[in-house]
């Protein structure tokens, strides 16, 4: 972070001002900072005042974790209080709106434009409340085990992740040792993860020993729960960006990996993934933030999203296959030389050249364009193996899709730079789609 994200807390607070401004976009992104680093002046202390007694100290002090932003409408900030990471103190999210709101959570404003929601409220998620007892998980994880968890009092659970309304993930340890993560979701992506997991661990071991899936417990449908045994290792990108002959080997065992996957008629549910289309849509609402922030920035922004739809239109398609739906290196732990693949939640059927899109975009952020990530490229594409040359070709091209998607969701509209880092990744995405465009044109 290029700034200091710990809340400020005024000694003397004030009435909230500005909020239609600020949510229109008028005051800019520093009119948002403003807002989210000391949201004791704008409206948390009326909301405390009238709402839950203990927001007001969780608040003091904490660190903003995440900023969202839907111009005109909402602006939302993820906060974790000190002693959270330690699991001592739960998350909480405070939310600014346009209109005022029927339903604040557990606390709102005299207007109903600011609400706060401390762990584990979530109006949408009720079951998120037992998933925060001790003694429910320990019930929860001996009834999918089949076995009792020794020491049961002795499970203790921290949030790494509270986002109300979409996703929840918790951690249970014991002190013996054993770790499990919990994952609830708005819907049924869970179940649908946990059937993945258990048809692909199968055919990786047989076809890509080095690689393995997350290790499922089982799924709770009563708690939309999917249950995980904690898994070894440390996320893909810093083993690339620590040992680069290592990282290497590793990037061509994901294409490996990746392709036991595109390659398996595997028995597993009929959902549908996003198409091409579906991808640039969904990249457009993303940046409706860049559009209103940073015109100029939003206009290229939109006019890539408008060349990659049009390269893809001229290149042919291919029938579905199985998908991951969200490789990136975060997704994808390294222990040794074995590699251990996470997060099947958004496992369908959609083009395979997405998968590979998303990856060869993640690559890009971390690693800008030199010999490293040529190299890392290069591994991808011999680990993979021969396949239609149509696929690359629209990886290639939804690569540059999914680099303008992490420029809207990747760089904090709360960060100082934000600005120089929307432009300068845009403007990356604007020159490799150029490339692109311009060979296949001189073809």
């Amino acid at each position: 972070m290029n700034v200091d994200t710990r809340v400020r807390c005024a000694a003397a607070p004030a009435p909230l001002q500005a909020l239609d401004d600020v949510l229109a976009g008028r005051l800019g992104a520093s009119g948002l900072r403003r807002v989210v680093l000391d949201p004791w002046r704008h409206g948390l202390s009326t909301l405390v005042h009238d709402g839950p007694s203990d927001a007001g100290s969780l608040a003091e002090g904490a660190e903003l974790l995440r900023t969202k932003y839907k111009p005109g409408r909402k602006l939302t900030a993820y906060y974790q209080p000190p002693d959270a990471a330690r699991g001592a103190t739960p998350q909480l999210v405070v939310s600014w709106h346009a209109e005022p709101q029927a339903t604040v959570g557990i606390g709102g404003s005299r207007d109903a434009r600011v609400t706060v929601l401390v762990a584990p409220a979530d109006p949408s998620m009720q079951h998120l409340r037992r998933l925060s007892r001790t003694d429910h998980v320990a019930e929860l994880v001996a009834r999918l085990t089949g076995r009792p968890i020794p020491e049961p009092g002795t499970v203790r659970l921290s949030t790494v992740r509270y986002r109300p309304g979409q996703r929840h993930v918790l951690r249970a340890r014991t002190s013996t040792g054993a770790g499990w993560f919990l994952k609830t979701d708005r819907d049924d992506s869970g179940a649908r993860a946990v059937e993945a997991a258990e048809v692909l661990g199968p055919l990786l071991a047989r076809r890509c020993p080095a690689a393995a899936v997350a290790e499922p417990v089982g799924y709770s449908a009563d708690d939309r729960a999917a249950v995980w045994r904690e898994s070894s290792g440390q996320p893909l990108r810093y083993r690339l960006a620590t040992d680069h002959a290592a990282g290497t080997r590793l990037v061509g065992l994901v294409g490996a990996a990746l392709r036991v996957v595109h390659d398996a008629v595997p028995r597993l549910h009929p959902t549908v993934g996003h198409d091409a289309g579906a991808e640039v849509a969904a990249t457009l609402r993303a940046g409706e933030h860049i559009a209103v922030l940073l015109p100029d920035v939003g206009a290229t922004y939109a006019a890539v999203a408008a060349d990659v739809a049009a390269g893809l239109d001229r290149l042919p398609g291919e029938a579905p296959g199985f998908t991951h739906g969200d490789l990136k290196c975060d997704n994808l732990l390294v222990d040794g030389d074995h590699l251990r693949i996470l997060d099947l939640d958004r496992s369908s059927w959609a083009d395979p050249a997405l998968d590979l899109a998303k990856f060869l975009a993640d690559l890009r952020w971390w690693f800008p364009p030199g010999e490293r990530a040529d190299a890392f490229v290069t591994a991808l594409h011999a680990g993979y193996g021969t396949t239609e040359p149509s696929r690359w070709a629209r990886a290639r091209l939804l690569a540059s899709l999914f680099q303008l998607k992490l420029a809207a969701r990747r760089c904090a509209v709360h960060d100082l730079d934000w600005a120089v880092q929307v432009r300068d990744r845009v403007a990356a995405a604007a020159a490799v789609t150029g490339q692109l465009l311009a060979g296949r044109r001189s073809r």
